[in-house]
């Protein structure tokens, strides 16, 4: 968190524009909702129960040997920074500039390499985590905050 302000205030003093800023903090704060599919996907293939402790816990992706977090992925960014430089629209920059925060602090906080942040990369590897993260049962533990 404290590098996602740090990225925004930078973002700020550049851009000086207060909307903007909030949108690079949401996107760089909010991508993480996409865990919840990972979450819920696993409870009803698993018939667990559903608790807020499982869900921060991130095991889910260990046993259900699943990888999805959909908007975990560079691809995004990249269509975001396409979208601002061919003139689309002055929203994408920081769209693109707050996923991108958030897959870097990632990529360097857990230890499931800088690839599984594309989605090419895990559609590849039919999600499959065991295929997509070398010696998963090794980096089990810090593949929590993905």
């Amino acid at each position: 968190m404290v590098v996602t302000f740090l990225a925004a205030g930078l973002y700020f003093f550049v851009s000086q524009n207060v909307a903007h800023t909030l949108i690079f903090i949401i996107c760089a704060v909010g991508v993480d909702a996409d865990h919840l599919f990972d979450y819920v996907r696993y409870i009803h293939q698993s018939k667990s129960k559903a608790t807020i402790l499982g869900f921060l816990s991130g095991k889910y992706f260990h046993l259900s040997n699943r990888l999805f977090v959909l908007l975990h992925s560079w691809e995004l960014s990249l269509i975001g920074l396409w979208l601002y430089f061919t003139g689309i629209g002055a929203v994408y920059l920081p769209i693109a500039l707050g996923l991108a925060t958030h897959y870097l602090v990632d990529s360097m906080t857990n230890d499931v390499g800088f690839l599984s942040y594309f989605f090419s990369v895990r559609v590849a590897h039919q999600f499959k985590l065991n295929k997509i993260v070398n010696n998963v049962p090794d980096r089990f533990d810090n593949i929590i905050h993905l």
